[in-house]
C-alpha cells in the first residue's frame, strides 16, 4: 500500500502516514483521510484543513522496519519546539528507547511563532499552551525533568551534571534554542520585553490589559512587524523602529518593504528609522528615548525584537566545536560522535537559521541517525517564509534569487496586493506575495498616526 505525507502551512509539521501520530494515538498506517475531523496540527494547534499534500520522497524519509529498535538511553537538553518534535519522532521511530528531557522551564508546550499576533486577541499564557510537559511527556512515555538546569556536560562518562543531580545518557542531544539579542544597558534591560517565552509574553499581556500604551518596538524585522502589527490593531500607538532606512531590510526587497510600510502606516504604525539609540532614561511610568537624530520621544513600553543568538555556552563549556552556533554536520551530529544539536542553537555550513521549517527538517535527520539510518542529509531547506501581519501578509521564498542573472514578474491589483515571481530561463526560483487587508485606524492612535517620519 502506498503511503503518503501531508505537510501543516503554518509550522511545517509533517504527519506521515506510514508513521500515524503518537501525540494523538494515532497508529502507524493511518490514511490522512481516516484521521478524525477533530484532530490538529501537534506542532503549532491549526487544523487539518491547512494540511497540503506533500512529497516524502524528495525531504522526508519514510521510516521502515529497518531501523534498528532497542533500550539506548537518549537524553534531549530543552523542551522547545525541537525538543519535544524530536521526542514525538524518536517515539515513533522505536517504541522501546527510553527517552528524557531535562528543560530549564516547566516543559509545557506551545508554539512560539504565535506569541507574536496574540494580545489583539486577548490571549493568556494558559491559552497559548497547547499541552502541558507532564501530559505530553505521559502520552509520549517520556521522562520529563522540569525546572532543572544542566550546569556542566562529563562527556567521558557519558553524564550531564544538573541542579538536581547527575543523568545518564547513551545519545544527547542539545536542543538549548536562542537566547535574544541585548543591545541595552544592564540597568535598563530588566524593564525591557524581548518577548522569547510565554512568561515575558504573560508579563506584557497582564501590562497591557487595562490601558491603552504608547509603544516602541525596536527592531523591523518579521517578529518585529508582526508585533507593531498586532499591537496597533489591538488599539496601542506604535513606533516601529530600525537602524536600517526602510523595515525587513534584511530579508525583503525595496518595493516589498515600501508596500507593507504604506499599509502598516495607513493602519496606525509609525516608524522611526535610519538612526540609532543613543540613551534611555528609566522614570518612574516611562521611558525618555534620545535618538541620534536629536528626537527625543517618551514611551511607555520597550519591546526589543532586534534578533537572537544562539546558546553555546553549555557546548563551548564541554570542548564541543562552536561558531556563531553549536557546529554540526548533514546528520545533525556535532563534534562529539554522542551529542546531537538541532533547532535555534546550531550552526550548518557556515549558517545559522531561526526558522520552523529548518526545525522540522532537523528534527527528522536526528531522529534517524539517532535511531541508525545515515541514507538522508540535512541542507538548508529553500522554504516559504511567512509574516503573518494581519495588515498586510508576506509569503516569500527568496534562497533561489540571490546571486542570479533573474527576470521578473510584477502583479498588483487595486493596491491589495503586491507579488513578484522570479525567473531564469522561464523557471521560477522565487517570489515575494504580500497581501493587505483593508483596516481602519484603531480609534485610540488614530489621532496621532497620522503620517511616518524618519530620523
Amino acid at each position: 500500500m502506498e503511503y503518503k505525507c501531508y505537510k501543516c502551512k503554518t509550522c511545517g509539521h509533517i504527519y506521515n502516514e506510514f508513521i500515524g501520530d503518537p501525540i494523538f494515538n494515532i497508529p502507524p498506517r493511518t490514511k490522512f483521510s481516516d484521521l478524525p475531523n477533530n484532530w490538529f496540527c501537534s506542532t503549532c494547534g491549526d487544523s487539518r484543513d491547512l494540511f497540503d499534500e506533500y512529497e516524502c520522497s524528495q525531504v522526508e524519509d519514510i521510516v521502515d522496519d529497518s531501523i534498528h529498535h532497542s533500550t539506548m538511553h537518549t537524553v534531549i537538553v530543552g523542551a522547545g519546539i525541537a525538543g519535544w518534535s524530536l521526542a514525538e519522532r524518536l517515539r515513533s521511530h522505536d517504541p522501546n528507547m527510553t527517552i528524557t528531557i531535562i528543560t530549564l522551564d516547566d516543559g509545557d508546550y506551545y508554539y512560539k511563532p504565535s506569541i507574536s499576533e496574540s494580545i489583539s486577541q486577548r490571549k493568556t499564557k494558559t491559552d497559548l499552551v497547547l499541552a502541558y510537559g507532564h501530559d505530553r511527556a505521559s502520552i509520549l512515555n517520556v521522562n520529563l525533568y522540569s525546572k532543572t538546569e544542566v550546569l556542566g556536560i562529563n562527556r567521558t562518562s557519558k553524564q550531564l551534571i544538573t541542579s538536581s543531580g547527575k543523568y545518564s545518557y547513551e545519545k544527547l542531544v542539545l536542543s538549548v534554542g536562542a537566547s535574544p539579542i541585548k543591545i541595552f544597558p544592564k540597568n535598563i534591560q530588566p524593564y525591557i520585553f524581548f518577548l522569547n517565552n510565554l512568561d515575558q509574553y504573560e508579563a506584557l499581556a497582564n501590562n497591557l490589559l487595562n490601558n491603552y500604551k504608547s509603544i516602541l518596538v525596536v527592531g523591523a524585522g518579521l517578529v518585529g512587524c508582526e508585533i507593531s502589527d498586532d499591537l496597533s490593531r489591538a488599539g496601542h500607538k506604535i513606533w516601529l523602529h530600525d537602524i536600517s532606512p526602510r523595515i525587513l531590510s534584511k530579508i525583503a526587497s525595496e518595493e516589498v518593504s515600501s508596500f507593507i510600510q504604506n499599509k502598516f502606516s495607513k493602519a496606525g504604525v509609525k516608524f522611526i528609522l535610519n538612526c540609532s539609540i543613543l540613551s534611555i532614561e528609566k522614570n518612574k511610568n516611562s521611558f525618555l528615548v534620545n535618538f541620534s537624530s536629536g528626537k527625543k520621544i517618551t514611551y511607555d513600553i520597550i519591546i526589543s525584537v532586534v534578533g537572537l543568538k544562539p546558546n553555546i555556552h553549555l557546548a563551548l563549556n564541554t570542548e564541543i566545536a562552536t561558531g556563531s552556533g553549536i557546529k554540526v554536520d548533514d546528520y545533525m551530529m556535532t563534534s562529539d560522535p554522542n551529542i546531537w544539536a538541532i533547532g535555534d542553537c546550531i550552526e550548518h555550513s557556515g549558517e545559522t537559521a531561526f526558522f520552523i521549517d529548518n526545525i522540522m527538517h532537523q528534527v527528522e535527520i536526528a531522529a534517524n541517525t539517532i535511531c541508525g539510518k545515515f541514507d538522508k542529509k540535512y541542507k538548508n531547506p529553500d522554504s516559504v517564509i511567512t509574516m503573518k501581519a494581519k495588515t498586510c501578509s508576506l509569503e516569500m521564498k527568496t534562497k533561489g534569487i540571490k546571486n542570479h542573472d533573474y527576470k521578473k514578474e510584477i502583479l498588483s491589483h487595486d493596491n491589495d496586493y503586491y507579488h513578484i515571481n522570479y525567473f531564469i530561463k522561464n523557471k521560477p526560483i522565487g517570489f515575494y506575495k504580500c497581501t493587505a487587508k483593508t483596516i481602519t485606524p484603531n480609534a485610540q492612535s488614530s489621532n496621532i498616526h497620522q503620517e511616518d517620519f524618519q530620523c
